[in-house]
Protein backbone atom coordinates (compact mmCIF):
# COMPACT_ATOMS: atom_id res chain seq x y z
CA UNK A 1 0.00 0.00 0.00
CA UNK A 2 1.18 3.46 -0.89
CA UNK A 3 1.70 5.64 2.16
CA UNK A 4 -0.69 7.75 2.88
CA UNK A 5 0.65 11.32 3.58
CA UNK A 6 -1.92 14.30 4.37
CA UNK A 7 -1.60 18.02 5.11
CA UNK A 8 -4.14 19.19 7.63
CA UNK A 9 -4.62 22.75 8.43
CA UNK A 10 -5.99 23.92 11.53
CA UNK A 11 -7.57 27.04 12.46
CA UNK A 12 -6.16 26.86 16.25
CA UNK A 13 -3.37 24.56 18.32
CA UNK A 14 -5.73 21.24 18.85
CA UNK A 15 -4.16 20.42 22.03
CA UNK A 16 -5.04 20.12 24.53
CA UNK A 17 -8.71 19.46 23.69
CA UNK A 18 -10.10 21.46 25.59
CA UNK A 19 -12.90 23.21 24.01
CA UNK A 20 -15.67 22.04 20.95
CA UNK A 21 -13.69 22.98 17.77
CA UNK A 22 -10.09 21.79 18.75
CA UNK A 23 -11.81 18.43 20.42
CA UNK A 24 -12.69 17.73 16.88
CA UNK A 25 -9.22 17.99 15.35
CA UNK A 26 -7.34 16.18 17.57
CA UNK A 27 -9.43 12.84 18.01
CA UNK A 28 -9.49 13.32 14.56
CA UNK A 29 -5.42 13.30 14.27
CA UNK A 30 -5.81 10.46 16.39
CA UNK A 31 -7.72 8.34 14.50
CA UNK A 32 -5.63 8.88 11.30
CA UNK A 33 -2.71 8.46 12.90
CA UNK A 34 -3.96 4.66 14.02
CA UNK A 35 -5.46 4.28 10.46
CA UNK A 36 -1.46 5.00 9.36
CA UNK A 37 -1.82 8.33 7.80
CA UNK A 38 1.06 10.62 7.80
CA UNK A 39 -0.22 13.97 8.74
CA UNK A 40 1.43 16.90 8.50
CA UNK A 41 -0.11 19.51 10.83
CA UNK A 42 -0.47 23.37 10.24
CA UNK A 43 -1.40 25.52 13.20
CA UNK A 44 -2.12 28.87 13.83
CA UNK A 45 -1.48 30.44 16.91
CA UNK A 46 -2.74 33.05 18.69
CA UNK A 47 -2.57 32.57 22.84
CA UNK A 48 -2.25 28.97 22.81
CA UNK A 49 0.98 27.45 22.22
CA UNK A 50 2.21 24.22 20.26
CA UNK A 51 3.03 21.29 22.69
CA UNK A 52 5.83 18.79 21.85
CA UNK A 53 2.94 15.85 22.25
CA UNK A 54 1.17 16.79 18.79
CA UNK A 55 5.25 15.75 17.85
CA UNK A 56 4.03 12.01 19.25
CA UNK A 57 0.72 12.48 16.99
CA UNK A 58 2.02 14.06 13.51
CA UNK A 59 5.25 13.45 11.66
CA UNK A 60 5.81 17.61 11.69
CA UNK A 61 4.35 20.69 12.82
CA UNK A 62 4.19 24.12 11.76
CA UNK A 63 3.09 26.80 13.17
CA UNK A 64 1.82 30.29 12.31
CA UNK A 65 0.91 33.14 13.47
CA UNK A 66 -2.60 34.64 13.17
CA UNK A 67 -2.41 37.96 12.82
CA UNK A 68 -5.13 39.95 14.57
CA UNK A 69 -5.21 43.60 13.23
CA UNK A 70 -7.66 45.75 14.13
CA UNK A 71 -7.52 47.18 10.26
CA UNK A 72 -8.91 43.71 8.93
CA UNK A 73 -12.00 44.32 9.94
CA UNK A 74 -12.29 46.48 7.01
CA UNK A 75 -11.50 44.09 4.64
CA UNK A 76 -14.06 42.43 2.72
CA UNK A 77 -12.28 39.06 3.65
CA UNK A 78 -14.18 37.87 6.54
CA UNK A 79 -11.90 38.55 9.76
CA UNK A 80 -11.60 35.14 10.93
CA UNK A 81 -10.17 34.22 7.16
CA UNK A 82 -8.22 37.38 6.79
CA UNK A 83 -6.38 36.71 9.86
CA UNK A 84 -5.55 33.33 8.94
CA UNK A 85 -4.16 34.35 5.42
CA UNK A 86 -0.44 33.28 5.60
CA UNK A 87 2.24 33.49 2.24
CA UNK A 88 4.39 31.30 4.67
CA UNK A 89 1.64 28.29 4.91
CA UNK A 90 1.41 28.50 1.07
CA UNK A 91 5.17 28.42 0.74
CA UNK A 92 5.43 25.56 3.03
CA UNK A 93 2.51 23.40 1.38
CA UNK A 94 4.58 24.59 -2.07
CA UNK A 95 7.83 23.39 -1.18
CA UNK A 96 6.97 19.29 0.11
CA UNK A 97 6.81 18.66 -3.89
CA UNK A 98 4.65 16.01 -2.98
CA UNK A 99 1.16 17.12 -4.46
CA UNK A 100 -0.33 14.92 -1.33
CA UNK A 101 -3.94 16.28 -0.40
CA UNK A 102 -4.86 19.21 2.19
CA UNK A 103 -7.37 18.94 4.79
CA UNK A 104 -8.67 22.15 5.98
CA UNK A 105 -10.28 22.82 9.39
CA UNK A 106 -13.07 25.14 9.47
CA UNK A 107 -14.13 27.94 6.69
CA UNK A 108 -11.60 29.71 8.61
CA UNK A 109 -8.11 28.13 6.96
CA UNK A 110 -9.87 28.65 3.56
CA UNK A 111 -7.52 31.56 2.41
CA UNK A 112 -5.39 28.30 0.82
CA UNK A 113 -7.77 27.75 -1.89
CA UNK A 114 -8.19 31.17 -2.80
CA UNK A 115 -4.41 31.20 -3.74
CA UNK A 116 -3.95 30.38 -7.39
CA UNK A 117 -0.99 28.27 -6.29
CA UNK A 118 -2.89 25.92 -4.72
CA UNK A 119 -5.22 24.91 -7.83
CA UNK A 120 -3.72 22.01 -8.73
CA UNK A 121 -4.24 20.31 -5.25
CA UNK A 122 -6.86 17.98 -4.07
CA UNK A 123 -8.61 20.17 -0.77
CA UNK A 124 -10.96 19.03 1.53
CA UNK A 125 -12.93 21.50 3.32
CA UNK A 126 -14.11 20.09 7.15
CA UNK A 127 -16.52 22.43 7.92
CA UNK A 128 -18.66 22.45 12.06
CA UNK A 129 -20.96 25.07 11.37
CA UNK A 130 -22.55 27.03 8.62
CA UNK A 131 -20.79 29.90 9.03
CA UNK A 132 -22.68 32.78 8.49
CA UNK A 133 -25.75 31.28 10.21
CA UNK A 134 -23.70 30.72 13.19
CA UNK A 135 -22.85 34.59 12.85
CA UNK A 136 -26.26 35.55 12.43
CA UNK A 137 -27.38 33.74 15.73
CA UNK A 138 -24.60 35.31 17.60
CA UNK A 139 -25.01 38.48 16.65
CA UNK A 140 -28.56 37.90 16.97
CA UNK A 141 -27.89 36.71 20.99
CA UNK A 142 -25.38 39.56 21.06
CA UNK A 143 -26.22 42.86 23.63
CA UNK A 144 -23.02 44.83 23.46
CA UNK A 145 -23.63 47.57 19.93
CA UNK A 146 -19.71 47.22 18.73
CA UNK A 147 -19.72 43.39 18.70
CA UNK A 148 -23.36 43.01 17.50
CA UNK A 149 -22.45 44.91 14.73
CA UNK A 150 -19.06 43.24 14.27
CA UNK A 151 -20.55 39.86 14.32
CA UNK A 152 -23.74 41.02 11.75
CA UNK A 153 -20.64 42.50 9.16
CA UNK A 154 -18.82 38.96 9.33
CA UNK A 155 -22.01 36.68 8.99
CA UNK A 156 -22.59 38.86 5.24
CA UNK A 157 -18.70 38.53 4.22
CA UNK A 158 -18.92 35.03 5.51
CA UNK A 159 -21.95 34.45 3.00
CA UNK A 160 -20.02 35.79 0.11
CA UNK A 161 -16.87 34.28 1.19
CA UNK A 162 -18.34 30.62 0.96
CA UNK A 163 -18.22 30.52 -2.69
CA UNK A 164 -14.57 29.59 -2.38
CA UNK A 165 -15.58 25.67 -0.95
CA UNK A 166 -17.16 25.38 -4.70
CA UNK A 167 -13.03 24.86 -5.72
CA UNK A 168 -12.84 22.25 -2.89
CA UNK A 169 -12.57 18.65 -4.11
CA UNK A 170 -14.76 17.78 -0.99
CA UNK A 171 -16.94 19.21 1.97
CA UNK A 172 -17.40 17.27 5.11
CA UNK A 173 -19.71 18.96 7.45
CA UNK A 174 -20.73 18.03 11.19
CA UNK A 175 -24.55 17.39 10.52
CA UNK A 176 -26.89 16.43 7.98
CA UNK A 177 -28.97 19.54 8.15
CA UNK A 178 -25.21 21.09 7.15
CA UNK A 179 -24.66 18.68 4.20
CA UNK A 180 -27.81 19.53 2.09
CA UNK A 181 -27.48 22.56 2.36
CA UNK A 182 -23.89 23.01 1.20
CA UNK A 183 -24.83 19.64 -1.03
CA UNK A 184 -27.85 22.45 -2.60
CA UNK A 185 -25.33 25.19 -2.84
CA UNK A 186 -22.01 23.30 -4.42
CA UNK A 187 -23.62 20.44 -6.11
CA UNK A 188 -20.23 19.67 -8.19
CA UNK A 189 -18.87 19.13 -5.13
CA UNK A 190 -18.51 16.13 -2.99
CA UNK A 191 -20.20 16.41 0.24
CA UNK A 192 -20.32 13.64 3.18
CA UNK A 193 -21.36 14.15 6.41
CA UNK A 194 -19.26 13.36 9.46
CA UNK A 195 -20.12 13.87 13.09
CA UNK A 196 -17.54 14.95 15.74
CA UNK A 197 -14.64 13.52 16.67
CA UNK A 198 -15.19 12.72 20.48
CA UNK A 199 -12.89 11.34 23.24
CA UNK A 200 -14.99 8.78 24.93
CA UNK A 201 -14.26 5.32 23.77
CA UNK A 202 -17.33 3.48 26.46
CA UNK A 203 -20.63 3.99 27.50
CA UNK A 204 -20.12 4.83 30.99
CA UNK A 205 -23.99 5.65 32.03
CA UNK A 206 -25.72 4.51 35.63
CA UNK A 207 -28.24 2.78 36.22
CA UNK A 208 -31.00 3.87 38.76
CA UNK A 209 -31.86 7.12 39.30
CA UNK A 210 -30.34 10.65 39.97
CA UNK A 211 -31.74 13.52 42.39
CA UNK A 212 -30.91 16.14 40.16
CA UNK A 213 -31.37 18.07 36.70
CA UNK A 214 -28.27 19.64 34.90
CA UNK A 215 -27.32 21.89 32.40
CA UNK A 216 -23.80 22.41 31.44
CA UNK A 217 -21.94 24.01 28.72
CA UNK A 218 -19.48 27.21 27.76
CA UNK A 219 -21.32 30.44 30.29
CA UNK A 220 -19.19 32.96 29.19
CA UNK A 221 -21.31 32.45 25.55
CA UNK A 222 -24.54 34.55 25.04
CA UNK A 223 -26.10 31.18 23.37
CA UNK A 224 -25.87 29.39 26.37
CA UNK A 225 -26.01 31.98 29.37
CA UNK A 226 -29.39 32.89 28.35
CA UNK A 227 -30.63 29.07 28.03
CA UNK A 228 -29.07 29.17 31.55
CA UNK A 229 -31.00 31.80 32.83
CA UNK A 230 -34.38 30.76 30.62
CA UNK A 231 -34.24 27.60 32.42
CA UNK A 232 -33.63 28.95 36.00
CA UNK A 233 -36.20 30.86 35.00
CA UNK A 234 -38.90 28.21 34.06
CA UNK A 235 -38.09 25.98 37.00
CA UNK A 236 -36.60 28.18 39.88
CA UNK A 237 -39.64 28.28 41.83
CA UNK A 238 -40.28 24.33 42.09
CA UNK A 239 -39.31 23.37 45.49
CA UNK A 240 -39.63 19.67 44.26
CA UNK A 241 -36.51 20.19 40.83
CA UNK A 242 -33.16 20.51 42.04
CA UNK A 243 -31.57 21.99 38.99
CA UNK A 244 -27.37 22.37 38.50
CA UNK A 245 -26.46 24.80 35.89
CA UNK A 246 -22.42 24.56 35.26
CA UNK A 247 -19.99 26.03 33.29
CA UNK A 248 -17.34 27.87 32.29
CA UNK A 249 -17.40 31.63 33.40
CA UNK A 250 -20.93 32.39 34.26
CA UNK A 251 -21.96 36.25 33.75
CA UNK A 252 -22.53 38.49 36.92
CA UNK A 253 -26.30 38.81 35.67
CA UNK A 254 -26.53 34.93 35.62
CA UNK A 255 -24.91 34.57 38.73
CA UNK A 256 -27.52 37.20 40.96
CA UNK A 257 -30.41 35.78 38.87
CA UNK A 258 -29.56 32.09 40.08
CA UNK A 259 -29.28 33.11 43.85
CA UNK A 260 -33.30 33.81 44.18
CA UNK A 261 -33.68 30.74 44.01
CA UNK A 262 -33.14 27.94 46.72
CA UNK A 263 -33.45 24.99 44.32
CA UNK A 264 -30.75 26.01 41.81
CA UNK A 265 -26.83 25.60 42.44
CA UNK A 266 -24.66 27.17 39.96
CA UNK A 267 -21.22 25.83 39.81
CA UNK A 268 -18.74 28.24 38.42
CA UNK A 269 -16.17 26.84 36.07
CA UNK A 270 -16.09 23.68 37.33
CA UNK A 271 -12.73 21.03 36.20
CA UNK A 272 -13.39 18.12 33.86
CA UNK A 273 -13.42 15.28 36.32
CA UNK A 274 -15.90 17.33 38.49
CA UNK A 275 -17.79 18.40 35.45
CA UNK A 276 -18.10 14.48 34.73
CA UNK A 277 -18.90 13.38 37.75
CA UNK A 278 -22.06 15.45 37.46
CA UNK A 279 -22.90 14.30 34.50
CA UNK A 280 -22.49 11.21 35.43
CA UNK A 281 -24.56 11.51 38.90
CA UNK A 282 -27.42 14.02 37.16
CA UNK A 283 -30.94 11.97 36.21
CA UNK A 284 -32.11 14.30 33.74
CA UNK A 285 -29.56 16.38 31.45
CA UNK A 286 -31.42 19.46 29.36
CA UNK A 287 -30.16 19.91 26.19
CA UNK A 288 -31.83 23.26 24.57
CA UNK A 289 -30.21 26.31 22.36
CA UNK A 290 -31.88 28.83 20.14
CA UNK A 291 -29.42 28.02 17.66
CA UNK A 292 -29.49 24.66 15.15
CA UNK A 293 -26.05 24.71 14.82
CA UNK A 294 -23.71 22.11 14.13
CA UNK A 295 -22.91 19.20 16.26
CA UNK A 296 -22.91 19.98 19.98
CA UNK A 297 -20.24 17.78 22.09
CA UNK A 298 -21.89 18.39 25.08
CA UNK A 299 -24.66 16.15 23.71
CA UNK A 300 -22.21 13.82 23.05
CA UNK A 301 -20.87 13.79 26.26
CA UNK A 302 -24.61 13.20 27.69
CA UNK A 303 -25.15 10.19 25.30
CA UNK A 304 -21.91 8.56 26.57
CA UNK A 305 -22.22 8.90 30.44
CA UNK A 306 -25.43 10.45 31.42
CA UNK A 307 -29.22 9.31 32.06
CA UNK A 308 -31.62 11.09 30.41
CA UNK A 309 -31.72 13.36 27.84
CA UNK A 310 -34.41 16.55 27.12
CA UNK A 311 -33.31 18.20 24.06
CA UNK A 312 -35.35 20.55 21.78
CA UNK A 313 -35.60 20.18 18.44
CA UNK A 314 -32.95 22.59 17.83
CA UNK A 315 -30.35 20.91 19.68
CA UNK A 316 -31.32 17.74 17.64
CA UNK A 317 -31.26 19.66 13.96
CA UNK A 318 -29.00 17.26 11.43
CA UNK A 319 -28.30 14.39 13.36
CA UNK A 320 -29.52 10.53 13.95
CA UNK A 321 -30.06 11.01 17.77
CA UNK A 322 -33.55 11.71 18.02
CA UNK A 323 -34.95 8.62 19.40
CA UNK A 324 -32.33 8.81 22.48
CA UNK A 325 -33.47 11.37 23.63
CA UNK A 326 -37.16 13.08 25.00
CA UNK A 327 -37.72 15.74 22.51
CA UNK A 328 -39.51 18.55 24.00
CA UNK A 329 -39.54 22.38 23.32
CA UNK A 330 -38.47 24.70 25.94
CA UNK A 331 -41.75 26.21 27.46
CA UNK A 332 -44.12 26.26 30.30
CA UNK A 333 -44.50 22.57 30.26
CA UNK A 334 -41.01 21.78 30.94
CA UNK A 335 -41.05 21.22 34.95
CA UNK A 336 -44.42 19.11 34.47
CA UNK A 337 -42.19 17.13 31.79
CA UNK A 338 -39.27 16.85 34.28
CA UNK A 339 -41.37 16.07 37.56
CA UNK A 340 -42.96 12.52 35.78
CA UNK A 341 -39.58 11.99 34.17
CA UNK A 342 -37.68 11.98 37.61
CA UNK A 343 -39.61 9.29 38.71
CA UNK A 344 -38.52 6.62 35.76
CA UNK A 345 -35.25 4.52 36.86
CA UNK A 346 -32.56 4.46 33.88
CA UNK A 347 -32.78 0.62 32.82
CA UNK A 348 -29.90 -1.38 31.55
CA UNK A 349 -32.02 -1.94 28.48
CA UNK A 350 -31.35 1.62 27.80
CA UNK A 351 -27.98 1.72 28.52
CA UNK A 352 -27.61 -1.04 26.15
CA UNK A 353 -29.54 0.76 23.40
CA UNK A 354 -27.29 3.62 23.93
CA UNK A 355 -24.18 1.72 23.14
CA UNK A 356 -25.86 0.67 19.81
CA UNK A 357 -26.66 4.03 19.07
CA UNK A 358 -23.43 4.99 19.39
CA UNK A 359 -21.96 2.46 17.45
CA UNK A 360 -24.29 3.11 14.67
CA UNK A 361 -23.70 7.10 14.54
CA UNK A 362 -20.73 8.24 16.96
CA UNK A 363 -17.97 5.52 16.22
CA UNK A 364 -14.97 7.55 15.54
CA UNK A 365 -12.47 4.57 13.85
CA UNK A 366 -15.70 4.23 11.46
CA UNK A 367 -15.95 7.50 10.73
CA UNK A 368 -12.34 8.06 10.40
CA UNK A 369 -12.10 5.22 7.51
CA UNK A 370 -14.78 7.24 5.69
CA UNK A 371 -12.87 10.70 5.71
CA UNK A 372 -9.91 7.95 4.69
CA UNK A 373 -11.85 7.49 2.00
CA UNK A 374 -12.91 10.72 0.62
CA UNK A 375 -9.01 12.16 1.47
CA UNK A 376 -7.71 9.53 -0.68
CA UNK A 377 -10.58 8.21 -3.37
CA UNK A 378 -7.74 6.12 -5.37
CA UNK A 379 -6.14 4.22 -2.16
CA UNK A 380 -2.76 6.38 -2.78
Amino acid sequence: MNEKKLHIVSFDVPYPPNYGGVIDVYYKLLQLKKLGVKIHLHVFCYGRTVSDHLNEVCEKVYSYPRKQHAWYLFSPVPYIVKSRTSHQLVKTLMQEHDNAPILLEGLHTTSVIADNQMISRRVICRTANIEHHYYAALAKAEKRWFRKMFLFLESRKLKRWEKVLSFAAAIVPVSYTDYHYFKKQYPMVKGEMLPVFHPFESVTCMEGLGSFVLYHGNLSVPENFLVAAELTSLLGDKADIALVVAGLLPPLFLKKHIERFSNVTLIDSPSEEALQKLIQQAHIHLMFTHQATGMKLKLINALFNGRYIMANEEMLSGTALQKACEVVPLDEMLPQRIKLLMKKPFLQQQIAEREQLITEELSNRRHAKKLVSIIFPDGA
